[in-house]
């Protein structure tokens, strides 16, 4: 099998001109990529205790210092462990062990103005000292308090099968709200998916529906404008951003969003799927796909 393996991926990795360089690192090999002059593309494959593989893909500074790149590569620990947090994602949501994702905006943030050893340096090679000047501008009070009302983005597989012909999965994804405010008006937006995606695993290879009120855009940022202009910054950065804010006219944006007035949702499924590899079919590739717009009046959309 390997061998066969090999041989069809010879065909595209000379068709595309990717030659990676292999390198070792801390013993682990490394398949580097490189993408221009300041990055690359780097694969690992490092065995784990029970045996099995655990691949590693990464975008890196070519400027990124060893101690930065253990931590990509999971051969150090962070100072900040994630794990009770990923812990009670898993729990609460009882998604499948190794499958839970997040972003925590106070997170990311709070990573952003970290003065010594900065992620965020290392990893673009900030040689104008930009993160340097951003921890010093006295601003991270104040975008801290704007992180905080971020919502968390968690993801997890509640479901995962491999069998002989095919693949089921359920994948979740949610928003978590501490601010009620916040967690009002987004509960304007929410649309309409139709019965084929939401009860449709049998009939369906894949499928996907955005259920979204789109009429709500424009009063929306509208109350962000709003909350935002109402706001006290003591960051001068931020003071600027509010004069700006304060000149939008909110009857631009209802313009702008008006021609998507009424639409409640989009939605597709892909409900079948051949590959002819005959070569009288010159390798065709046959498909049915349903595609549908949810509105209030679909003859006026």
């Amino acid at each position: 099998m390997s061998r066969h393996c090999g041989k069809y991926w010879s065909k595209p990795k000379k068709k595309s001109a990717l030659q990676p360089k292999h390198e070792f690192f801390e013993g682990v090999q490394l398949r580097v990529y490189p993408m221009s002059n300041k990055y690359q593309f780097v694969v690992s494959m490092q065995t784990m205790q029970e045996g099995q593989k655990l691949a590693t893909l990464s975008l890196m500074s070519n400027t990124i210092d060893s101690r930065q790149k253990k931590l990509i590569l999971g051969l150090a620990q962070p100072g900040q462990s994630v794990l009770s947090k990923v812990n009670k994602i898993q729990q609460e949501n009882q998604y499948l062990p190794l499958s839970v994702n997040f972003l925590d905006f106070q997170l990311l943030v709070s990573s952003l103005f970290q003065a010594k050893d900065n992620p965020w340096a290392e990893l673009f090679g900030d040689q104008d000292q930009f993160f340097a000047n951003l921890a010093a501008s006295n601003c991270e009070a104040d975008i801290n308090k704007i992180a905080a009302k971020m919502p968390r983005i968690i993801a997890g597989y509640k479901h995962y099968q491999v069998h002989e012909q095919n693949v089921s999965m359920e994948l979740q994804a949610l928003m978590e709200l501490t601010d009620q405010a916040f967690k009002t008006e987004l509960h304007r937006f929410r649309g309409f998916i139709p019965e084929y995606v939401r009860h449709g695993a049998e009939e369906n290879i894949l499928s996907l529906g955005l259920g979204v009120n789109f009429s709500q855009f424009s009063p929306f940022l509208t109350y962000l404008s709003k909350v935002f202009r109402e706001s006290t910054f003591q960051c001068e950065q931020l003071k600027d951003i509010q004069k700006n804010v304060a000149e939008f006219n909110p009857m631009m944006l209802a313009m702008m969003t008006g021609v998507v007035d009424g639409i409640q949702g989009v939605s597709f499924a892909l409900q079948d799927f051949t590959l002819n590899t005959d070569k009288e079919k010159n390798n065709t590739i046959d498909y049915s796909v349903l595609l549908s717009l949810s509105a209030y009046e679909p003859l006026k959309v």
